[in-house]
């Protein structure tokens, strides 16, 4: 390598230095965060000095140029950050593309790499950049310009190793130095920048504070004017004492609770006029603790004028001369508490009392605890007791219902049985009466004709056991129905019942109710079809049927003005076989009602009634509404 050459790049660093200079000149605020326009404008100046280093570069070899733009970037990436690094490897990168060449992309591989090594050395340091050594500037300008070199190898082979043997040694001797004095001429700038800013910040803060003393003194002034009238003023109690505790302040609150005027006490022994001589040891204690101290609270007792003893709260400290910062006055600022201490001490005595009961209830309840848990023991083991007879209970109600399907399908089976021989009996009676009553005397007739009517009633008796019966095993379908149209068609249905009759028969709008409907018109049979029959002997007889509400619920009525009964007998009317009347006034088989309140209770209901004699009869049902 040449003389001339080393000169070149030596001139090349002394114009990056000057560049450099120059720029700090323009404007060089090294700290704060700028606005991203700002650092962009940054950018562009760097990115002008990159170009102008640019334009004066030693050419190895045609297309293969060396100048300082590596040290610019580098520099640049570790104290601008990324925004104005970026901004400058754009402008020098597109500078390097146009001039081409054989080395045009190892250019601007360099270019990218050096810039990204500042930004990454300024990202990953610990320290302030004013806090950069010369030794570790002079160590990055080392990384950098290895890795440029590192670069030359993607020139041909050819060039590559004669670039590297003419540049590595001036590039490695030349360039960190370059990077380290350009670096520490930053930094140098950039502290010498700060404390310019200091010293100007520290000369207006210096001025605002000379301010704000004479100020403060006005202040302190007036405050010290104001708190000489609070201390006259104030109803607390104020005292201040010196070190020989002769008193030197003794407001109008003190004034009221002793009953000694100020001038009465200034430049007195406190202890001597307001403690008794007993107690002197004592408080001359206190006082060495107090006066040893900033700040201290306590309690103690003052006599009067008058002799009464006044319980005081005390909150003291000391107030200090402005020369050698000794304790000038020591400041007590009191609170009678004479009252209250007489409250406390009473509520005390309440307390303890309190405890006392408390005590006594406690070992009370701690009694009835115990008795509670046996009562408890004894309740579980009645609960057990109940419990097994409850399953006593359902057994037996099984027991029961299998008992009950068992009798009714006994009935169904004896009554299915007897109807034979029945219609057999009336069958030959009747053919006897037609065809050898000419050969019959009266008495015979009579007893055919009785025989008749008492297998005919035996046969109806047989169809209500086994309604009955079947009642208990028919699956129930229920449907939306209207009452008011199974009654009429029910009324329509009973010819032979209302033959020749005056009957008034009603039936009133009644609301839907879920039921079955072949179970319900058996039950309307059998209440309608009694309706008629207990008032025949009426020359009008008054059927009605409704709805009414009764505790808030819809109750259904079929009502008459028949013969009635006595309520007394009541508890008969819903049993099987139980008449209330003389089947010589009244037909029937004494199982309709029993029939119909089976049916009614198998739709989860009820069904009542209320009747006197000759007053007539309603029965109520009580239904679910849809």
């Amino acid at each position: 390598m040449n003389t001339s050459t080393i000169i070149g790049m030596v001139n090349n660093a002394a114009l990056l230095l000057t560049l450099g200079l120059l720029y700090d000149m323009v404007g060089y605020k090294p700290q704060g965060r700028k606005p991203s326009i700002q650092q962009a404008g940054i950018g562009v100046i760097l990115g002008a000095i990159g170009i102008a280093v640019m334009l004066t570069p030693w050419q190895f070899t045609p297309g293969v140029v060396f100048d300082t733009r590596s040290v610019l970037l580098s520099v640049s990436g570790l104290f601008f950050g990324v925004i104005p690094t970026l901004a400058a490897t754009l402008m020098t990168g597109a500078l390097r593309l146009y001039n081409g060449g054989a080395g045009v992309w190892t250019g601007v591989g360099v270019i990218i790499t050096s810039g990204a090594i500042g930004v990454a050395w300024r990202h990953f340091r610990v320290r302030k950049s004013a806090d950069i050594s010369i030794r570790e500037l002079y160590f990055m300008g080392l990384v950098v310009h290895i890795a440029m070199l590192l670069w030359m190898f993607t020139l041909p082979w050819s060039i590559a190793l004669s670039v590297l043997s003419n540049i590595s040694l001036p590039v490695m001797v030349i360039y960190p130095v370059g990077t380290a004095l350009l670096g520490k001429l930053m930094v140098n700038l950039g502290a010498r920048k700060l404390m310019e800013e200091e010293l100007k910040f520290s000369t207006q803060q210096l001025k605002a504070n000379n301010q704000q003393l004479i100020a403060g003194e006005q202040e302190l002034k007036k405050e010290k004017e104001f708190s000489d009238k609070i201390v006259k003023t104030s109803s607390a109690v104020i005292v201040g004492l010196n070190k020989d505790h002769l008193i030197r302040i003794f407001n109008k609150g003190a004034e009221k609770i002793t009953g000694r005027t100020m001038a009465e006490v200034i430049d007195k022994d406190w202890f001597e006029i307001f403690f008794p001589p007993e107690r002197l040891e004592e408080m001359n204690k206190v006082w060495k603790d107090a006066w040893g101290i900033s700040s201290h609270y306590y309690i103690n007792s003052i006599l009067s004028k008058t002799g009464e003893e006044k319980i005081i709260s005390w909150q003291t400290t000391g107030i200090y001369e402005d020369k050698d910062d000794r304790k000038h006055l020591l400041i007590s600022i009191g609170e009678d508490i004479t009252e209250r201490k007489k409250a406390e001490d009473e509520l005390k005595k309440h307390r303890d009392h309190l405890e006392e009961l408390v005590k006594e209830r406690t070992e009370e309840i701690e009694e009835k605890t115990t008795k509670l848990e046996k009562s408890q023991n004894s309740l579980t083991l009645l609960l057990e007791d109940v419990n097994e007879s409850r399953a006593e209970l359902d057994r037996s109600n099984k027991n029961l219902e299998a008992a009950n399907r068992e009798l009714e399908a006994f009935s169904y089976s004896v009554s299915h049985d007897l109807r034979t021989p029945l219609r057999t009996i009336d069958g030959f009676s009747q053919i006897l009466l037609e065809d050898y009553s000419d050969v019959l005397d009266k008495k015979a007739i009579h007893y055919l004709n009785r025989v008749r009517v008492g297998t005919q009633n035996m046969g109806r008796l047989i169809d209500n056991l086994l309604n009955l019966s079947r009642i208990g095993r028919q699956e129930m379908i229920k449907k939306d129905l209207r009452i008011e149209n199974i009654a009429e068609k029910v009324y329509r249905s009973l010819k032979q019942e209302r033959k020749d009759r005056k009957i008034k028969f009603s039936v009133n709008k009644c609301p839907p109710v879920l039921a079955d409907p072949d179970l319900l018109q058996i039950v309307l049979i059998n209440l309608i079809s009694n309706a008629l029959k207990f008032t025949r002997n009426k020359k009008i007889a008054e059927i009605e049927i409704g709805a009414q509400t009764q505790d808030n619920q819809a109750v259904f009525y079929v009502k008459d003005n028949g013969v009635g009964f006595d309520m007394k007998y009541v508890d008969k009317l819903f049993s099987p076989f139980q008449r209330l009347h003389h089947e010589s006034e009244f037909e029937g088989t004494g199982i309709g009602l029993a029939i119909a309140q089976r049916i009614i209770a198998r739709h989860g209901g009820k069904i009542r009634v209320d009747s006197a004699p000759d007053k007539g009869t309603i029965f109520y049902l009580t239904l679910k509404e849809t």
